[in-house]
């Protein structure tokens, strides 16, 4: 790790692009380090992924019970947060990701607006299904 220390001390204020993607590649590689070779944690799950484009696998993790560190790192800033998706609802309801993230427990201002349905299913979806059967899938 110091070795990548002292290279990116050596780049990060060189005024070439080349070099200053160079600087920015060391520091997400010093992360990635740092974060791979960290203990594991009882908040995070953690698995292997598949193989990325350089042939390697990658680790990944994701928090299992995001509400503290969300409330913690979002909710808590002095800045408004507005959070968008077309599947925060479950079964029209926003009560899954209320419970997940900790609005059920913060103290601040919440609201919540559920615009229509725009994707028209029924006109706009079609399954086939092949009649004589699908192949099973090979690999490799």
């Amino acid at each position: 790790m110091g070795a990548l220390q002292s290279l990116l001390e050596l780049v990060k204020d060189n005024p070439r692009e080349e070099v200053n993607s160079l600087a920015s590649m060391v520091r997400k590689l010093i992360s990635d380090l740092k974060s791979f070779y960290a203990p594991l944690e009882d908040t995070h799950a953690y698995s292997v992924e598949g193989i990325n484009r350089d042939g390697g696998a990658y680790l990944k993790s994701w928090l299992v019970e995001p509400a503290e560190v969300f409330e913690r790192e979002i909710l808590q800033r002095d800045a408004g947060t507005v959070l968008t998706s077309a599947t925060l609802a479950v079964s029209g309801s926003f009560d899954y990701v209320r419970r997940r993230l900790g609005f059920d427990r913060y103290r601040g201002t919440v609201r919540e607006f559920m615009g229509a349905e725009i994707f028209d299913y029924a006109q706009n979806a079609l399954i086939y299904v092949e009649s004589g059967g699908i192949p099973a899938p090979t690999y490799g």
